[in-house]
């Protein structure tokens, strides 16, 4: 008998816990994570930069997808990108410190925002 109430008590804390904790409703967080693996892949393999840069910009990209995943509410729901937008240079402009007068991951970058522009921008009128 105790072990059923564990059990029950259990499944109705880890119900509840998933539900609060359970992502939302997120039609272009897929898309976008599978955008910046590819980004982030493709940077590594053309870049000829030290394993510490490397490290950086994995901790950058990481950081850069969590923001945007945070806030997908906004982003997402409501059409409005706010700090998260990736017209926002900071992130940009710290992957081109970690990899100066790199011309190839210039170009990946650059199309790396356009793309995440067109899935994160709706209503943006220069997708």
């Amino acid at each position: 008998m105790a072990i059923l109430a564990s059990v029950t008590i259990v499944t109705i804390v880890t119900m509840s816990t998933q539900q609060v904790y359970a992502p939302r409703e997120c039609p272009g967080c897929s898309e976008f994570k599978k955008l910046t693996d590819l980004f982030e892949k493709n940077v590594i393999d053309k870049s000829s930069a030290d394993q510490n840069k490397i490290e950086l910009f994995r901790n950058l990209v990481a950081q850069f997808e969590k923001n945007i995943i945070e806030s997908a509410d906004t982003i997402f729901n409501e059409g409005s990108i706010n700090s998260s937008d990736p017209g926002n240079s900071s992130f940009f402009d710290s992957v081109m410190k970690i990899f100066p007068n790199d011309e190839t991951i210039k170009v990946l970058l650059e199309d790396y925002r356009s793309a995440v522009k067109k899935i994160l921008c709706t209503t943006c009128e220069d997708k």
